[in-house]
């Protein structure tokens, strides 16, 4: 599992991103993991295109939110819950760090509209 506490690790540096946790990032919780996922997954580039990452709270068992990384990490029950959380994060990390093509812009403001927000204010 040491494997999946690397990856978990990552994710948490890449959507946590703050001080709180420079030194000791596997004491992120998997809750702040999920949340941090779900805020970044907000972004239009994403939200256009995929939107599952923020139904991870409602599926993940409270147990292993409150996990520590390293905790879940070492938790054998929870690897298919990890998998998941791994997945979300890598398709949202895809998503914000896309090159935009044209097509890509004009679908992200057709969601906007749908969704009733203001297509001017996307900023590619």
């Amino acid at each position: 599992m040491s494997e999946k506490k690397n990856e978990l690790e990552e994710i948490a540096k890449y959507f946590l991103g703050n001080e709180e946790f420079e030194d000791n990032i596997e004491e992120a919780t998997i809750n702040e993991i999920v949340e941090g996922i779900r805020e970044i997954g907000s972004d239009e580039r994403v939200v256009a295109f995929y939107d599952d990452h923020f139904s991870l709270v409602y599926n993940l068992p409270s147990e292993l939110m409150e996990s520590t990384i390293s905790e879940a990490a070492n938790d054998d029950n929870f690897e298919d819950e990890i998998d998941e959380i791994i997945d979300q994060a890598n398709k949202v990390k895809y998503y914000l760090e896309k090159e935009l093509t044209e097509d890509d812009i004009e679908d992200i403001k057709d969601d906007m509209i749908e969704r009733g927000l203001d297509p001017d204010d996307f900023e590619p």
